[in-house]
C-alpha cells in the first residue's frame, strides 16, 4: 500500500506459510512454501475469520491482533502489519469509525510503529530463502525500465533500437484480469528487451534497458492531446444495437391512435 492509499499486487515466492489455528480461528488459504504469486488473479493469499463466544468487539479485535501475530508468511510482501497496525487504533477498538476511516489514517497505517508486533511462531529451517527467476542482468552505460506492478506481459510497443521519448508507451500488462499500459520516464534508446509477450514478471523487474539520449526525431514526440468524450468504435456498435431496440427508434410501433398523450 502506498502513502496515497492506493494499493498493487505483490510478487515473489513463498518461504514458509503457517496459518494459526486453534478455537475460534478459520483460515481459507492455499499458500505453501515454494508457491510463485499468479499475477494474473487476485494476489490473496489467505482469509483470516476469527470468533469468540464474549460477545464483545473488544474481546474480538484481541483475538484478531493475537491470530495475526500467529501468521507465519515469508517471502512475499503482505498486509498483515497493515492490519496489525489498524487493530490497535482506539478508534476500531471504540467502534468510532466511518468508511472514511482506512482513508483519514492512512499515514499513521503506514507510519513505523513504536513497538514491533510480535511474532508467535517459531522460525524453522524451511524458512531459507527460495530462489526465484530473475531478469536480465543491466549492461553497462545503460538503465532499466522496471514494470510498476506483478502481471503478465501482453505485448511490446517497441523494438530494440528504437527512440522513445517520455510517456511514450512502450508495453501493455495485464494484472487481475486488467490491462494497464507501461510508459517511458525519460527519453532514449531502447539497447535491450529483457521480457517477451506471455512472461510474468514482479514488481520492480526490469521490461527494457535504454540509454539515455537527446531525442530529436519529431516521430517520437507524444500527442498529449486526449478527447476524453470519444467512444470506442466495439462501444459505439453496442450502444447503437441497444438503441435500434428502444421507443424512440420505432415510433409506428409505439403509437396509440387512442390516446390522449401520443
Amino acid at each position: 500500500m502506498s502513502s496515497d492509499g492506493t494499493v498493487h499486487a505483490a510478487g515473489g515466492s513463498i518461504t514458509a506459510y503457517g496459518p494459526p489455528s486453534g478455537p475460534g480461528i478459520r483460515v481459507d488459504g492455499c499458500g505453501y512454501a515454494g508457491l510463485s504469486v499468479n499475477p494474473n488473479y487476485d494476489s490473496l493469499i489467505a482469509k483470516v475469520i476469527v470468533h469468540n463466544h464474549q460477545g464483545d468487539s473488544k474481546s474480538l479485535i484481541k483475538s484478531i491482533y493475537r491470530v495475526l501475530c500467529e501468521f507465519r508468511l515469508e517471502g512475499v510482501s503482505s498486509n498483515i502489519h497493515i492490519l496489525q497496525n489498524l487493530l490497535l487504533f482506539p478508534e476500531l477498538v471504540e467502534n468510532n469509525i466511518t468508511t472514511r476511516f482506512i482513508e483519514d489514517k492512512i499515514e499513521s497505517l503506514l507510519a513505523p510503529q513504536k513497538k514491533a508486533h510480535r511474532h508467535l511462531y517459531f522460525p524453522g529451517a524451511e524458512g531459507k530463502s527460495i530462489p526465484i527467476k530473475t531478469s536480465v542482468d543491466s549492461p553497462a552505460g545503460i538503465i532499466p525500465l522496471n514494470a510498476p506492478n506483478t502481471g503478465m506481459i501482453v505485448c511490446l510497443e517497441v523494438q530494440n533500437g528504437d527512440s522513445i521519448a517520455p510517456g511514450q508507451p512502450v508495453a501493455v500488462m495485464e494484472a487481475m484480469k486488467m490491462e494497464f499500459v507501461v510508459n517511458a520516464f525519460e527519453e532514449g534508446i531502447v539497447r535491450l528487451l529483457a521480457v517477451q509477450p506471455g512472461d510474468n514478471v514482479f514488481d520492480g523487474w526490469p521490461i527494457l534497458f535504454m540509454e539515455p539520449a537527446d531525442i530529436k526525431d519529431e516521430a517520437v514526440q507524444m500527442d498529449t492531446a486526449v478527447d476524453l468524450d470519444a467512444i470506442r468504435p466495439d462501444l459505439a456498435e453496442v450502444i447503437e444495437r441497444h438503441a435500434v431496440c428502444l421507443d424512440d427508434r420505432r415510433p409506428e410501433a409505439v403509437a396509440d391512435p387512442y390516446c390522449s398523450f401520443c
